[in-house]
Order: C-alpha cells, then structure tokens, then sequence
C-alpha cells in the first residue's frame, strides 16, 4: 500500500504538467495596421511599423492621410509598433494610430491607440501575448 502511495504522489506532478497545454506557441496572429493624420495639402505622410520578420518598413505618402495594412501570420511575442507623423507643410490637425491583433482567425481586436487632435505624432505598440 505504501509503495502504491508513493507511486501515486510522485506520479500526480507529472499528470498536472500533462494536463496544462502551452499552446500560445501554436496560436497565428496577424497584425492590422492603422494611421490617420490630418495632413495640409504640401506635407508628406510618413508612417514606419513593424513587419513579420521583425524589420521595419518606412512609407511616405504625398496624396493621403490614411494607412492600413495587415501583416503576417506572426507569433506570441511579437512586438508591433507602428508611428505616424507628417513632414512640412502648415495647418496640420493631429495625428492618430492603432494596432489590432486577430488570433486564429477570429475578429480584430483593439489592442493599441494613440493620438489625438493635437498630437503632431503617433506612436502605438503592443507585443502580443494572449
């Protein structure tokens, strides 16, 4: 009976640790990109984010002051950052970023937001960890 106990006590750790899944790994994420800047009509849209692989892409735009993308599939972990501001120009407004994540396919969620009226710039980040 007693090596029965033992058995069962040293046993018991082991079917916990079975029982917990460490799934987050296997989850796939993408990552929706979104920027708004009230632009004069001489300034430039710039807008830098974060890609899957980790680098960083740099985009201007002379004729409009909005941007969205979706990238991946990324990872748990991945830290995205997306910043937005406007170069030259007079009579700029405000300046505005967000990050949604989809996990598994499921909707976009908000995960990140910055700006506002009188923001010159944006910055939003968030490393995904659900």
């Amino acid at each position: 009976m007693k090596k029965f106990i033992v058995a069962l006590a040293l046993s018991l750790p082991l079917f916990f640790t079975s029982c917990v899944q460490d799934d987050e790994y296997d989850n796939v994420y993408y990552v929706r990109y979104e920027a708004h800047i009230d632009k004069p009509e001489d300034g430039i849209f710039q807008v830098v984010f974060t890609m899957s692989d980790g680098g960083e892409e740099k985009l201007k735009f002379s004729d409009q002051g909005d941007f969205s993308v979706v990238i991946g599939p990324v990872k748990y972990g991945f830290d995205a950052k997306i910043y937005a501001n406007c170069i030259g120009g007079t009579g700029f407004k405000g300046a505005y970023t967000r990050i949604l994540v989809s996990k598994n396919n499921e909707p976009f969620a908000l995960k990140s937001f910055h700006g506002g009226e009188n923001y010159l710039e944006s910055l939003s980040g968030y490393a995904i960890a659900y």
